[in-house]
C-alpha cells in the first residue's frame, strides 16, 4: 500500500484511465458482433456458375472458404457477466463489498460467507470467459479474452491506483 502512495498521481490517473478505456474496447467490440449482420445495400449480379465464381475469386482456381464461426449462448452469458464486472469498477460506484472485505470476513459467520460470492463471481467470470474462449473458439473468443484480462487487471490494480490517486488531494 505504500507503493502506491509513492506513485505520481497524474501516473496513476493516465494507466487507471488507460484500464478503463482498454477494457471497453474489447467489450464494446464483442456487444456489436452479437448483432446480425445486415445484408449488402445493393444486390450485385452475380454468375451463375461454381466455376466462374472460383475464376473471378483472385484469378485462382481455388480459393478455401473459411468456416463461419458462429456465436455461443455461454459467451453471451460471459461477456453480460464481464460487462457488470467492468461497470462495478467505474469510478464513483461503492466497491466496499468486494475484495476489499474477504480478509475481514471469511471465517466470522456463515452469513458473511454471502458477502463473499460478489468478490468470487467478479473473479471467476474473467477466468472463465479466457478458459472458454481458448477452448471453444468462436466469434467472441478475441474480445473476450482481451476484456477479461484488461477487467481482471482493472479489479486488481484499481486499489492502489485509486490510492495513489487519492493521496494527492
Amino acid at each position: 500500500m505504500f507503493a502506491a502512495l509513492l506513485l505520481d498521481p497524474m501516473l496513476a490517473l493516465i494507466v487507471l484511465s488507460a484500464l478503463i478505456i482498454g477494457a471497453t474496447i474489447p467489450l464494446a467490440i464483442a456487444w456489436t458482433r452479437i448483432l446480425p449482420e445486415e445484408p449488402p445495400p445493393f444486390d450485385i449480379a452475380r454468375p451463375d456458375s461454381l466455376h466462374m465464381q472460383k475464376k473471378m475469386s483472385y484469378g485462382f482456381d481455388y480459393v478455401p472458404q473459411l468456416p463461419a464461426l458462429k456465436r455461443s449462448r455461454f459467451s453471451i452469458v460471459l461477456l453480460a457477466g464481464l460487462t457488470v464486472c467492468f461497470a462495478l469498477e467505474f469510478p464513483g460506484v461503492p466497491r466496499y463489498f468486494g475484495i476489499h472485505s474477504i480478509s475481514a470476513t471469511i471465517l466470522l459467520h456463515p452469513r458473511s460467507w454471502i458477502g463473499i460470492l460478489p468478490a468470487v463471481f467478479f473473479l471467476t467470470v474473467p477466468v472463465l470467459a479466457v478458459a472458454h474462449s481458448f477452448l471453444k473458439p468462436n466469434l467472441l473468443s478475441v474480445p473476450l479474452i482481451a476484456s477479461a484480462v484488461l477487467v481482471l487487471l482493472l479489479w486488481l490494480l484499481s486499489t492502489p491506483l485509486y490510492t495513489a490517486f487519492a493521496g494527492a488531494s
